[in-house]
């Protein structure tokens, strides 16, 4: 049976605490047969099948609403994955690339074994996600939909994971809405669709702290915990700030309100420090221009240009007149919900949808009223301290979506609650809200699947991979590749799967020590049709729209590949 919207709203409006969606029936005292009897009846024993069954018919009847949330989020998460976003970006190519590299010949396109970090166009991309994707390449191979499993698990994933924290916080009733939210929320579907490597810091530091919380009950659990707030660190640059501010904060609530042992914080503290070690090597070694420490299975790269932590934080470069700035650039971008990346929102709805961010606002004074009253134990002190460290890491870099992506979970969070607290005596103005979240989410659909896949080709250079795969297998001569895309030289790893030796021994680099160098060469390739008149090339990859109809001529054949094209010299 398949809900409509109205019917799914109003069946979370109705679960108005934790029992509510379950009818429970109290039945009268009577005494069993033995009792009457005297004699022992004897258990008919149930195939254990039929036992599953039962069981997961039950689970399912408990927890239908959660499982119709999760169908909605899986299914605008999975629907033509891999050719929504259109082509591949030039950042998830290059991890998917190295991560790939590393699975199979141990070293990067840099010729660096196991790196914590890849020095990808030379200033660094975060290696987590590729490994987080090597089960998938086992499988699958290197292709689009392999780089971009680990954030459909991930965000996946985090729909479970926020419904546990919430209800870890309050009750069932918030759990349910904030799964909701979180389903449809149009900044979470769009991460969870494509391969950038930051975009798995929300998630893992969502689960970090689902696990936190479920410590308040089981202090074992924090252990494990800190290991997710580790990993963190190896997923982005915003996580130098964010992970150590917040896991302060955290230990001394834990300490002063809920009595953990300092036992239990030591090993936990000693945890994060260990697994993060490598990352603060690589912070020394190019913050203050170090050697590259190389391992068998393991190396710490010093970056070729400027590390990206350097060039992105105003603070490193010595700006903190800028501090003021920096957080009134974060108030805007929450207000607008738009930085002008067409690949991190669609407009007009945003990253919260245009009423989202006024009960986001009134869900965090909500909260912070909450934790007062209880003097301060109350697991929404954690919520609450993740955005305030958000706050913290806006005043040291200029945001963009990309580098606040930590704030949005914990946006949507907060959206549900303040929508949580603004109906707790009326279902009817509970059904409404979330009818017109779900209404914007209809729209919003459409639009990504239509229009967001025609505006994003510039960005996902759409075509291009197939192009030159084509002209490789037609060709044995040199070929020539357009410079009409971003970085085209990954491509052509990517499309060929060559072996990063060969890279490695014939790249040649026209700008050395930039942040983001471009190849001009390695083994049979040149980039940029202009260093293609001293010799005969056996194709030309061209950009359709500019360059194509430099070679409309009888002299060569051309073969279109969306956007891209590969023109065959036509032998005389």
């Amino acid at each position: 049976m398949i809900m409509t919207g109205d019917a799914l709203v109003t069946r979370i409006a109705d679960c108005t605490n934790a029992s509510s969606c379950n009818t429970i029936v109290s039945v009268p005292n009577v005494p069993s047969r033995r009792a009457r009897t005297g004699r022992v009846t004897k258990k008919k024993s149930v195939p254990l099948r039929e036992g599953v069954l039962q069981r997961a018919e039950n689970g399912i009847r408990r927890h239908w609403v959660l499982l119709l949330i999760l169908t909605i989020g899986i299914a605008i998460r999975t629907w033509e994955f891999g050719s929504f976003p259109p082509g591949l970006n030039q950042d998830e190519a290059s991890t998917g690339y190295d991560a790939w590299s590393v699975l199979h010949y141990g070293i990067d396109r840099n010729g660096f074994r196991f790196p914590m970090m890849f020095v990808s166009w030379g200033s660094g991309m975060y290696a987590l996600s590729g490994y987080l994707a090597w089960p998938f390449m086992l499988i699958g191979g290197l292709n689009v939909i392999t780089v971009r499993m680990p954030h459909l698990v991930l965000g996946i994933l985090s729909i479970v994971a926020v419904y546990g924290l919430a209800l870890r916080c309050i009750d069932r009733k918030f759990a349910l809405i904030a799964a909701f939210f979180l389903a449809i929320n149009p900044w979470h579907i769009m991460v969870s669709r494509w391969g950038l490597d930051s975009n798995v810091f929300p998630g893992l530091f969502l689960i970090a702290v689902l696990l936190l919380t479920a410590s308040l009950k089981k202090q074992k659990l924090l252990p494990l915990a800190a290991v997710f707030f580790a990993l963190c660190t190896y997923t982005y640059g915003t996580a130098y700030v964010i992970v150590p501010v917040f896991l302060v904060l955290s230990g001394l609530a834990l300490r002063r309100w809920w009595k953990f042992s300092s036992a239990t914080l030591m090993l936990s503290g000693g945890i994060v420090t260990a697994l993060c070690m490598p990352m603060l090597l690589y912070i020394f070694i190019n913050q203050f221009h170090g050697t590259s420490i190389e391992l068998p299975f393991l190396s710490i790269p010093r970056m070729t240009g400027p590390a990206r932590f350097q060039t992105v934080s105003t603070v490193y470069g010595g700006q903190w007149y800028d501090l003021w700035r920096n957080l009134t650039i974060l108030w805007d971008l929450l207000l607008r919900q738009d930085d002008g990346l067409g690949w991190n929102r669609i407009l007009p709805y945003g990253t919260l949808y245009p009423i989202g961010l006024p009960f986001a606002l009134l869900g965090i004074f909500s909260a912070i009223g909450t934790v007062k009253k209880s003097a301060g134990k109350h697991p929404l002190l954690f919520p609450l301290l993740w955005i305030l460290c958000c706050i913290v890491l806006s005043l040291f870099q200029r945001v963009n979506i990309n580098r606040i992506n930590i704030i949005f979970i914990p946006l949507v969070f907060f959206t549900a609650y303040g929508v949580y607290a603004a109906t707790k005596t009326s279902k009817v103005a509970l059904a409404g809200i979330v009818s017109v979240f779900f209404l914007f989410f209809t729209q919003f659909a459409p639009a990504y699947f239509v229009h967001f896949s025609g505006k994003a080709r510039e960005d996902f250079f759409v075509g291009l991979p197939d192009a030159i795969a084509a002209a490789s297998e037609a060709t044995e001569k040199p070929i020539c590749v357009t410079e009409g895309a971003n970085m085209p030289y990954i491509y052509a790893l990517f499309a060929e799967e060559l072996p990063p030796h060969e890279f490695v021994n014939t790249a040649v680099v026209t700008n050395p020590g930039n942040q983001f160098q471009f190849v001009s060469h390695f083994g049979r390739y040149t980039f940029g049709l202009s260093r293609c008149t001293e010799k005969t090339y056996g194709a030309y990859v061209l950009n359709s729209r500019e360059e194509r109809h430099l070679y409309e001529s009888d002299q060569y054949r051309i073969v279109d590949f969306t956007d891209y094209a590969v023109a065959f010299p036509v032998a005389s």
